[in-house]
């Protein structure tokens, strides 16, 4: 296919081999390389049910909570996930984190001493917010043949209008950021990932371990339809008395404290990757 540039005032350009849509703006909007994740599978939270993982341990364990999806929805790989914020009145900051066919949420009360990073309830989010599923969908062609579709050399379609693809309107990391919610359109925060570090040691099999997990999570904060994002720490703590092994990079040797070590039950173990972000946005 020749290239047509179609400007405001409809004039045509034959230029190239493909297609482009250029906007008021001058910026391209659409051509025949568009790849923007489309909505490809949404539903109200209210439909989730509550559970709670500590149900059956032990009195006093606390709770950690998730929200389990409706019957026949779940994460595809590779897709990214959002929450709308219209609807939510509560000012008090949350972090949510989605996979499979759970999500739970983080906030005040998510970090317990020696447990783990728990889930709190949320349920005035999960009343009142809807999710959305975004990716890369296989299209077939419209079954009216309406609207404008854009097909690539391989016969494939990579933009049709009727299908609601997102429109991102900010996305980051460590900074913090804001954005109105005053839409009649969803807006939609999304996780693009988080900062993980795990360092643990025992001297011995279950004596006075130390160490700490952090998670770095983006952290949401609504007040007068304006959302806050800001970077927020989940940590939780060991503090036992056990001695750190040391380590020789020169040799690759670990060097234990006495009657410590693998020999005796001990070990240590350290994790951590770094790929904090977030986007917010809407649906075109």
């Amino acid at each position: 296919m020749e290239k047509s540039t179609w400007y405001k005032d409809k004039v045509w350009n034959n230029m190239s081999t493909y297609f482009e849509v250029i906007g008021d703006d001058k910026r391209v909007v659409i051509d025949d390389k568009f790849a923007c994740m489309e909505v490809v599978d949404s539903f109200p939270l209210s439909q989730c049910k509550k559970e709670d993982m500590f149900s059956n341990a032990a009195a006093g364990a606390g709770h950690n909570y998730y929200y389990k999806f409706p019957s026949g929805h779940s994460i595809p790989d590779d897709a990214l996930v959002g929450i709308s914020l219209n609807g939510i009145t509560s000012e008090v900051p949350f972090s949510y984190f989605a996979i499979g066919d759970t999500i739970r949420f983080y906030g005040d009360g998510s970090a317990v001493a020696q447990v783990g990073i728990v889930g709190i309830e949320r349920d005035d989010i999960i009343a009142t917010s809807t999710l959305y599923m975004f990716n890369h969908a296989t299209r077939t062609p419209s079954e009216h043949g309406t609207g404008l579709e854009i097909i690539n050399d391989k016969n494939e379609i990579v933009f049709s209008s009727e299908r609601p693809y997102i429109n991102v309107l900010k996305c980051g990391n460590d900074e913090k950021d804001s954005v109105s919610t005053a839409s009649t359109k969803p807006i939609i925060a999304c996780n693009l990932g988080y900062d993980y570090f795990y360092e643990f040691y025992e001297q011995s099999h279950h004596s006075s371990p130390q160490g700490v997990e952090s998670l770095k999570r983006p952290t949401y904060i609504l007040k007068n339809q304006v959302v806050s994002i800001v970077p927020r720490f989940f940590n939780t703590f060991w503090t036992g008395d056990s001695q750190a092994p040391e380590y020789n990079p020169d040799t690759g040797e670990w060097t234990y404290p006495d009657n410590g070590g693998p020999e005796y039950g001990g070990f240590y173990e350290f994790d951590a990757w770094y790929n904090y972000g977030w986007l917010v946005g809407t649906i075109c």
